[in-house]
């Protein structure tokens, strides 16, 4: 994906995805999911991470999204208005070691 794409992405691994898009490329509607496996997100290991959602009216909505990883694992859901940059998110978490995620939240961090 990285030659498509303006800026260096801090991901590696192995990704699937399907994706269905309708529509002028300004203004886009469409559903998909996308997946990494056995991979790195900002340089910490990921076992899995798997994002479904749609696009409407400039609102991206993840009904699901999934991590995997050896510090524990997450779930989320929310959306993303394009034109206000306001965003809405529900998570949860099980088994997180902060040790492991401390290192992590550093490096992404302001």
């Amino acid at each position: 994906m990285q030659p498509f794409l303006a800026r260096k992405l801090p991901v590696t691994g192995d990704v699937d995805a399907q994706i269905q898009a309708d529509g002028p490329i300004h203004a886009l509607d469409g559903s998909g999911w996308i997946e990494l496996d056995n991979g790195s997100l900002y340089g910490e290991p990921v076992t899995r991470v798997h994002a479904q959602g749609t696009l409407a009216n400039d609102r991206l909505s993840l009904a699901s999204v999934t991590l995997s990883e050896p510090a524990g694992s997450a779930a989320a859901n929310g959306s993303y208005d394009l034109k206000s940059r306001r965003f809405q998110v529900s998570a949860t978490g099980a088994g997180l070691d902060i040790a492991k995620v401390d290192g992590w939240l550093r490096r992404v961090g302001p």
